[in-house]
């Protein structure tokens, strides 16, 4: 499963994630500069931190295991560019020919929403400067635009 899924993060930082940004003590990755030019904090849920559990021990098994990157090409060592054929393969197999890794942003933002969570707390993960741009990811399912009609109505029952 991708660290983004469970992050949020964008591609280009996932794939060049190095291992000492990763405090596994305070479940929290530190992206030293962003797509604005700043350092961001990212809180590691339970999956996220299962996939990096998984990963080193992966590793360990390889001529990659010292090495500083989170998910290193273990052909080169270095992280890798563009992981286009093994994302086509997988989408494919699952029956999503136009998924794109990026959409994977869009289904974070959307899971938080679509649970509860603030715009202000999707827009903090993301790590978007703007709340604007944050408005354009967190897409509400038609259940949880279904089940807020329906609070609206209780709030207003006469009965």
């Amino acid at each position: 499963m991708p660290s983004w899924l469970f992050t949020g993060a964008r591609k280009r930082q996932a794939l060049q994630a190095e291992r000492y940004n990763i405090d596994l003590e305070s479940r929290t990755w530190t992206i030293p500069e962003t797509k604005a030019g700043k350092p961001r904090f990212v809180p590691l849920s339970d999956q996220a931190m299962d996939v990096l559990r998984a990963t080193q021990t992966y590793l360990r098994g390889t001529r990659q295991a010292n090495f500083k990157w989170v998910f290193p090409n273990l052909e080169t060592g270095k992280p890798y560019t563009s992981i286009f054929y093994p994302w086509d393969i997988c989408r494919k197999a699952a029956g999503l020919p136009d998924v794109r890794i990026h959409d994977l942003r869009h289904s974070f933002a959307s899971a938080l929403v679509n649970r509860g969570m603030t715009l202000y707390d999707v827009k903090e993960l993301l790590g978007h400067a703007n709340v604007v741009t944050t408005q354009r990811y967190a897409h509400l399912s038609k259940a949880r635009l279904r089940e807020a009609a329906q609070e609206a109505g209780r709030f207003y029952d006469l009965k």
